[in-house]
């Protein structure tokens, strides 16, 4: 489900809102198959992109994951203090973007 959700979402960001390269062009099923084929490439790239964004974020914060992996496996539980101090200490996505730009 979350694939079709992805799919949905990118996929209205070409065709609904115009909101990508593909420009201010609403795209439905009454569009050439040339349009629909452009914009399904578009919604792809959307998807591809995000995915090696959500990859790099991963990549970046693994050691604070296995951190908070141990420090579940110890406890069972993380208060909210805890929970804070891994969250000032993760890496911001931000600057992950730049990188897997």
């Amino acid at each position: 489900d979350d694939i079709a959700r992805a799919t949905e979402i990118a996929m209205n960001i070409v065709c609904r809102h115009g909101m990508s390269d593909f420009g201010m062009l609403r795209v439905s099923e009454h569009s050439s198959p040339q349009i629909r084929f452009e914009a399904e490439c578009k919604a792809i790239e959307i998807i591809e992109n995000a995915r090696k964004t959500a990859v790099a974020i991963l990549q970046a914060n693994e050691s604070m994951m296995q951190a908070i992996i141990e420090k579940l496996l110890e406890k069972e539980e993380l208060n909210q203090e805890e929970l804070r101090e891994f969250r000032e200490a993760l890496v911001d996505h931000r600057e992950v973007q730049a990188i897997a730009a």
